[in-house]
């Protein structure tokens, strides 16, 4: 596993999170590195899983089904970031709780649709099988997760760092 994680970071760090916060145009950026990552990702579990011909003819159309839609609730995450960066200055309690509620729900959205591919999942290639592949997706997603969050400014952040700031010049 610590090899999958070398490389996804080596992937993954080509267009940083902190971009989002730099420049309002990424879409063809992002779209070269999620077509990239596609294909390294498929890659990383087919080397992990080590699938047999029966195994692999049955789970890839699922899995093409499932990053199609997974895809989606990605996107809607990617525009509640970007929201996020174009409202931090002047973020309201108002704004703050919907941004939470979006972040929560699409958080919720993940978590359903991995359920529901589970299952279909568990069908093709027996339950053991469909929760080995599970695991590796869950570990990818939280190295991403973990990631876009330590691109992103806390909250208060940027005001604190401005008062210390004066506060050395004073």
């Amino acid at each position: 596993m610590k090899k999958l994680s070398i490389i996804f970071l080596c992937l993954f760090i080509m267009v940083p999170v902190s971009q989002l916060f730099a420049q309002n145009n990424m879409d063809e950026e992002m779209q070269l590195v999620r077509d990239q990552w596609g294909v390294e990702k498929k890659e990383l579990i087919m080397n992990y899983m080590k699938f047999t011909d029966a195994e692999s003819k049955a789970f890839w159309p699922i899995y093409d089904a499932f990053m199609k839609e997974h895809r989606k609730v990605m996107d809607a995450r990617i525009k509640l970031i970007k929201d996020y960066a174009n409202n931090y200055d002047k973020l309201t309690n108002a704004k703050a709780t919907e941004l939470t509620n979006k972040l929560i729900d699409n958080d919720m959205a993940v978590s359903k649709l991995q359920k529901t591919y589970y299952a279909k999942f568990s069908t093709a290639i027996t339950p053991k099988r469909a929760s080995q592949y599970l695991q590796v997706e869950y570990y990818l997603l939280t190295n991403i997760k973990s990631m876009i969050q330590d691109q992103i400014p806390f909250i208060g952040e940027l005001e604190k760092a401005k008062k210390e700031a004066a506060a050395k010049k004073g």
